[in-house]
């Protein structure tokens, strides 16, 4: 074989294997058109690196397309995450912390990430944390990995989200920060479409 037929092979299976990729990103997003609204349990596991030691925690997660979600954790009682728009409240051991999106680049890319990621949304998203993504059909789900071409002691590095194949759904979601530690997010019992109340998106200290 000549090194030109060896080229174009390889180029003629990247092309193809883009295409692949291109038309599940298509399908996901496709599929999440038509989710308005998500209510769902969740467990988050969040295993350190520096100790190996694993965090869990649980709760109800709450989405509405494309700029509301809301993790009410009932492991620990009160603990919470809320998105709306560009405003973000976050609460822990009873301390209520409230963000400006557009001031804080570290909860921008945050909320960026969960918003679009829950949503399907993952060119968006590759393109505003600068990122590029691989897919994988693994029978009943697709599992997209983003990966980070930028570095930061904050950031991420690689995020793995997997979505339903029959509806689109996301599943579970796995965050790996540059750090080294890892956070798994893992939903169940989804319920799509139904009316959520605004008051589980307010961002406002209590």
């Amino acid at each position: 074989m000549t090194k030109k037929t060896t080229a174009l092979l390889i180029a003629f299976f990247a092309t193809a294997a883009f295409a692949d990729e291109t038309a599940v990103l298509a399908k996901i997003k496709a599929a999440n058109a038509q989710i308005k609204s998500i209510e769902s349990s969740f467990n988050e596991a969040k295993t350190l690196k520096a100790n190996g030691k694993t965090i869990e925690k649980q709760g109800t997660f709450y989405f509405v397309a494309d700029s509301k979600l809301a993790m009410q954790y009932t492991q620990p009682t009160g603990d919470k995450t809320v998105i709306n728009g560009k405003n973000m409240l976050i609460v822990r051991d009873g301390k209520a912390r409230t963000f400006n999106t557009d001031r804080n680049s570290r909860m921008r890319n945050l909320s960026t990430i969960l918003l679009f990621a829950v949503h399907g949304e993952i060119e968006t998203l590759c393109k505003a944390v600068s990122a590029t993504y691989a897919t994988a059909d693994k029978g009943d789900c697709y599992v997209v990995t983003v990966n980070a071409t930028k570095k930061s002691s904050k950031g991420y590095s690689k995020i793995e989200i997997t979505y339903n194949k029959a509806d689109g759904l996301i599943r579970q979601m796995i965050m790996t920060e540059n750090s080294g530690d890892v956070t798994t997010y893992t939903l169940s019992g989804a319920v799509k479409n139904k009316a959520i109340a605004d008051t589980y998106f307010s961002t406002a200290k209590k």
